[in-house]
């Protein structure tokens, strides 16, 4: 969950670099911190507040998710989904946003 707090904190004051390092090899493999930048920019509800934040049950892969609700200062709400997986050095960090 530490994780989760670190990457909607790091996205909320704009630090893009630090929220980039809470992701893995693979999800940086797959995107550039340029191309992560755009999709943060394309779906700002990623830096609204996240009012309410539950974890799933492990997967049988071990990757761990949680689905976020995202609330808008004028009350628009965003659902979305965190997958997390644990990475070699045993830390956990995000490995897809996904959303409906």
């Amino acid at each position: 969950m530490v994780t989760v707090l670190d990457f909607q904190g790091n996205l909320c004051v704009g630090d893009l670099d630090k929220a980039y390092e809470l992701t893995t090899e693979e999800f940086q493999c797959r995107q550039t911190l340029e191309e992560f930048a755009d999709f943060v920019e394309k779906h700002d509800e990623l830096t609204w507040d996240w009012s309410d934040t539950v974890g799933a049950a492990p997967s049988a892969d071990g990757a761990r998710s949680f689905r976020i609700r995202a609330t808008a200062p004028d009350g628009t709400v965003s659902n979305f989904e965190l997958r997390l997986q644990k990475e070699d050095d045993d830390k956990w960090k995000v490995d897809e946003v996904v959303f409906p």
